[in-house]
């Protein structure tokens, strides 16, 4: 997966954009990708840091992976970008 953002217009609100190309499949295989990937971003919205227009790209391995890693990997981009807020202790 490829992480796009950039601070957006509007600083109390957060989007969220997802890419799949041709590339990866059939409609079918396009749509199963972008469903997965809605399912792991959806629980982690709470914990983006608001104020950032996002779009997710996905790349040919996301096609057969686990969803475990799919999800894993999400997070590890959030938290790369430092789009994750400070967990509280």
């Amino acid at each position: 997966m490829v992480l796009i953002y950039v601070r957006s217009k509007t600083p109390e609100l957060t989007h969220i954009g997802f890419s799949v190309s041709k590339k990866l499949g059939n409609s079918v295989c396009r749509n199963r990708i972008k469903r997965r990937l809605r399912s792991v971003m959806a629980p982690l919205i709470s914990s983006i840091k608001p104020g950032y227009d996002i779009i997710v790209i996905a790349r040919e391995p996301i096609a057969k992976a686990e969803f475990a890693g799919i999800e894993a990997a999400a997070r590890s981009l959030l938290r790369r970008g430092d789009l994750m807020k400070k967990e509280e202790k």
